[in-house]
């Protein structure tokens, strides 16, 4: 938290040279933010196995917490390029079990594991970088009041970790998933001070063998505190749900984070 915290204070001490450049370069802006969710965040793993019938039972989901750091470049003509990165990741402490039926004591669950070559599964490990990228382009409407409208396009490449340990063993599984999304920002200022700020990215996919859903969607107020920085306070909902079927395996982790936040921006 104070490493966050650091940033933000670093920010504040190069405004002079960041002025200076501002100065020279009348063309190009470039932009800086730093943005962190004060809620921690709670993902829930599923996986399970049809033949043999084998479930993961996520007795202790995982909390965690992420910083944004957001990249952007203005352009001549109202475009501009951007690029967010952060990282979500979490250990989930469970076990998997799988079901079982005698005819003498019936049908119960007893301790095994969700892949083949493991004895038994004690935890789930993920990791997933977010990198999105994308462009989009200002439109302004002056009636009955000034509106930002800027329609966006781009993608999120995202290098995803899962890693189930149990009895000493270890299994890793590594994908880098380039997800498109559309998206939309619209700014409205209230007053001389104050800015509404709203932004959406999304992409949804399903088929018989996977699917998955990204969204991040913002809302706020943006309010000028210094010469070139801006202050933002607002509201955060994250959502990645992935999902995937094949030989008799459903697995699933569903991850989302809701929580305000807030956010320091410069430009230079």
């Amino acid at each position: 938290m104070l490493l966050h915290y650091s940033s933000l204070i670093m920010i504040l001490c190069f405004q002079p040279f960041i002025s200076l450049v501002h100065a020279a370069q009348n063309d190009l802006i470039f932009t800086l933010s730093l943005q962190k969710p004060l809620r921690n965040y709670q993902a829930m793993i599923r996986a399970e196995r049809v033949n043999p019938k084998s479930r993961w039972f996520d007795d202790q989901p995982s909390h965690g917490e992420t910083m944004m750091v957001e990249l952007g470049l203005q352009l001549p003509k109202k475009g501009s390029i951007r690029y967010r990165n952060y990282t979500i990741r979490g250990i989930h402490q469970g076990e998997a079990s799988q079901y079982s039926c005698t005819g003498i004591l019936g049908c119960f669950w007893t301790s095994g594991s969700i892949q083949d070559n493991l004895t038994s599964d004690e935890s789930i490990a993920y990791e997933l970088k977010n990198n999105e990228l994308w462009v989009e382009h200002d439109f302004q409407f002056h009636h009955p009041f000034t509106t930002t409208i800027a329609p966006a396009v781009g993608i999120n490449l995202l290098p995803a970790t899962l890693s189930i340990l149990g009895s000493g063993q270890h299994e890793s599984k590594q994908a880098t998933l380039p997800i498109p999304f559309i998206g939309l920002r619209i700014s409205t200022p209230i007053s001389e001070q104050i800015t509404l700020t709203g932004e959406i990215h999304q992409f949804q996919y399903d088929n018989s063998r996977w699917g998955l859903q990204f969204r991040n969607l913002q809302a706020g107020i943006r309010i000028p505190i210094a010469d070139q920085i801006t202050l933002s306070v607002g509201y955060v909902s994250y959502r990645m749900n992935i999902q995937y079927h094949r030989n008799n395996t459903h697995a699933g982790l569903d991850l989302p984070m809701n929580s305000p936040f807030i956010k320091i921006s410069t430009q230079f």
